[in-house]
Parts: C-alpha cells; structure tokens; sequence
C-alpha cells in the first residue's frame, strides 16, 4: 500500500533552494488551485461503494443479502493549477499528470421490508512517513441508501436510486531544502529550513442512480451521479520567517496583510514567525458517469469500475473484490 501511494500520489521533487516569486502570486494560485480543485475532489471522494448490482437485496429473506468487501483505485486531476502552486515553492510534479488515489473496506446491508439496502465505507492512512522527502495523510469515508426502483428478475434489469454522504481528506508535505524566499512589494519574506504541507477537503451530499443485470457469471452495470460538495483547499508552511532581514514582527504582519490587500489577493489565515498558511473554500456541483462489470464466482464477485467527470474531463478506475450474498 506505501508503494501504491508513492506511485499514485504526488511525489514532490525540489528543484531549488531559493525562490524569488512574489508572495501575491502564491496567494493568487492557491486561490486558482482551490477552485479548480473543489470539481474533482467530490470526484474521487465518490470512489467506493459502486457494486456491480444495482440493489443486492432485502436482508430478511432466505438468503439473508449483505455483503463486505475492499475497492481502490485513482481518478486523474489537471495539474497547471497545481503545478502553479508548486512552482512558487520551488517544486515540481515529476509526472504530467496529478492522481488522487483513494482506497476504502466497504460493507452494504439489505434493507428491512422495503426494496432498499445501505453501504458503508472507510479508507484511511494517516500521518505515513515516507523517509525524509514525502509525508502523507489520508481519511475517505461515507454513507449511501439505495432505493430500488425496479427489483430485477430473469428478464428486467435492477434499477435504483441513491442518496449518500462522502468526505475526504488529505494531504502532503514535503521539505523544500534550505530555504525559500518571497517578495513582498520590494521586501523580501524567508523561510529557513521549511516544510510545506498541500491539503485539501471535501464534504458532499451524492445523488445517483443505476442500472445492472446479471447475465450468469457477468454483471454489466451503469450509473450517473452527482454531488454537491462544500471544499477547503490550500498550504501551510512551517519555518523561522525574517521579513526584511529581522524576525516577523506583528507589525510586519499587518504590513504584509495591506500589501496583500492591496494587490486584491485572498488574505493568510495564519502569519507568524513560525511560519503561514492560507486555505481557500469553495463550493458547487460536480457531474459524473460511471460504468463497468463484475466477475461473479459464487459469492466472490471481482469489480471493474470506470468513471468520468463531467465538469473537468477527467476520468478514473476503481478495481474491487467482496463476498456478496
């Protein structure tokens, strides 16, 4: 699983020591980083819990229908904005592309005299240390109903409807070397020995609907989903500061926050001599499709699992494995 992560996450190269940007580009990608990022989080936060049949089952009958199983997978994310934000500290992406990857163990029960079941899911990795270059924090989780519109049977396909909960957490830090610096309107802001740290979280409410049939040991599915979602996403930085030479004092905090404002630029949350940080909200909706089949061996069922995302064009894979009854 380290392996699987240090492929698929950011793995985060410094390219210099020092850096000379201005300090109100910074705050303007991470503001365009924010944005750009709240259409694909609720994107993958959605990963897990797409079982191949469209409703399993009630759990008061004979069999009793429930099942548990494991998924993971990545969807692709448009890193310029990124990379933007990585360049003013110094660092690059050492592949074209960014990928969020997700894994979750995930359970779903039938439902109680009415044709609905619930699923379950929680993927998490949290604080892993991967030597000295890269650290990573991790926290998937959520919650859906699905209401069956059309139960199934030797001619019709299963047909329902969902509603559910997801919320996702993550981030990466990484040194940056020795030091990196940031002009503030012709005075200089810098950083010794720092570690930044790239997070971001998602909190959505997922409507989907989907339809499968079971054709002997395939089962073919399809489903479109979409998630209103409320995001938070920037950096912080850890480090002894100097502005101008001297330790950051509260009056070059308040300096530094008008010269900012000034340049009609999102405001730090945090500025001190220990460092600074600035995490920027959106909200909205995000659009998906969803498409794939399971192997079915008794009640081994193996899960492939493709999406795409409407509003940034990106698109992602889930592989998974559950004994389902």
């Amino acid at each position: 699983m380290k392996r699987d992560f240090i492929i698929a996450a950011v793995v985060l190269t410094v390219v210099v020591n020092s850096f000379g940007e201005e300090l109100a580009d910074l705050q303007r990608n991470v503001d365009d980083f924010s944005t750009k990022l709240s259409a694909s989080l609720p994107f993958n936060a959605s990963m897990g819990l797409n079982w191949s049949d469209a409703y399993i089952g009630k759990f008061l009958g004979v069999p009793p229908h429930f099942g548990v199983g494991v998924s993971g997978g990545v969807t692709t994310l448009n890193s310029a904005a990124f990379n933007d934000l990585l360049d003013d500290f110094g660092l690059s992406l050492p592949i074209g592309q960014m990928l969020l990857p997700a894994y979750v163990v995930e359970g779903r029960l039938g439902g109680f005299f009415l044709p609905f079941d619930v699923g379950v899911k929680f993927g998490a990795l949290p604080q892993v240390d991967f030597g000295e270059r890269l650290k990573i924090d991790y926290l998937l989780a959520g919650v859906d109903v699905r209401f069956a519109v059309m139960e199934g049977g030797v001619v019709l396909p299963k047909i329902s409807v969902g509603v559910g909960f997801n919320f996702l957490k993550s981030a990466l830090a990484a040194p940056l070397g020795n030091g990196v610096s940031f002009n503030v309107g012709g005075k200089t802001l810098a950083l010794t020995q720092p570690e930044a740290a790239f997070s971001w979280e998602t909190k959505s409410i997922d409507v989907k609907a989907q339809i499968s049939k079971s054709l002997a040991i395939i089962t073919p599915y399809a489903g479109l989903g979409a998630s209103y979602a409320w995001s938070n996403a920037g950096y912080s930085v850890e480090s002894r500061l100097q502005y101008d030479g001297s330790e950051v004092s509260d009056d070059d905090v308040v300096e530094i926050k008008n010269k900012l404002a000034d340049a009609g630029v999102p405001d730090l949350d945090r500025l001190s001599a220990n460092g600074f940080s600035s995490i920027i909200g959106s909200e909205g909706w995000a659009f998906r499709a969803f498409a794939g089949f399971s192997l079915n061996v008794f009640i081994v069922k193996f899960d492939l699992t493709g999406m795409y995302n409407f509003m940034d064009s990106n698109y992602g894979a889930t592989l998974g494995v559950r004994l389902q009854i």
